[in-house]
């Protein structure tokens, strides 16, 4: 039987199309999922004498506001920096990167240690690290980060939503007003037992 290049084309080009589209759904769904955290999930430390910037956004439903939380912590686990921020987005994308944007400036007021910020957004952080030219949208923000990778030395990675839990709570209390001002100094109940378990559970 003899085959028709065209139409063999046509299909592979059509089950490439399916598969990109499939990929990117499955993409979306693993990045803002909430599951249940499991043992290859935990936060892991950073190296001796480092820190590490965990980063979240959280966005009401409805909302046009974006609320960052960024966290700092050192080997142990303790709060050594941090910071949250509310303005305006058009998209859960661009908060995510906003977040990451400024993680980096917080770098700047850090010098004499290795910093390494980590997001649970993987489009965010490829967005970040990479050379793919960025949707216009949030051309600005990611032009910003790379520039501020190279400059600082960084290192950016992704991380699933349960090795970012800190960042991610502290970004949901913030987004409802309910953060105590003097979060890193005077830490509430509720988030020294979030940071005792992340601690507890953490990979070596």
């Amino acid at each position: 039987m003899e085959v028709n290049p065209l139409s063999t084309v046509i299909r592979a080009s059509k089950a490439q199309t399916e598969f990109d589209l499939i990929s990117a759904i499955q993409r979306e769904f693993l990045e803002h999922n909430d599951v249940p955290p499991s043992a290859n999930q935990a936060r892991r430390k950073p190296i001796l004498g480092s820190l590490k910037i965990n980063c979240d956004v959280a966005i009401p439903l409805g909302s046009e506001k974006a609320t960052a939380a960024m966290v700092v912590r050192n080997k142990v686990g303790e709060l050594v920096d941090g910071s949250t921020a509310t303005f305006p987005v058009s998209s859960i994308l661009q908060g995510e990167l906003e977040a990451i944007r400024r993680a980096c400036y917080m770098v700047e007021g850090l010098k004499g240690s290795p910093i390494m910020i980590e997001s649970d957004n993987k489009r965010a952080i490829e967005l970040s690290v990479s050379e793919f030219v960025p949707p216009w949208e949030v051309f600005a923000v990611v032009m910003d980060i790379r520039k501020l990778v190279q400059q600082l030395n960084l290192k950016v990675e992704w991380v699933k939503r349960s090795a970012n839990k800190i960042a991610h709570q502290v970004a949901a209390w913030a987004s409802k007003g309910q953060l105590n001002p003097a979060w890193i100094s005077t830490p509430s109940v509720s988030l020294l037992s979030l940071l005792y378990s992340d601690v507890s559970n953490a990979e070596l």
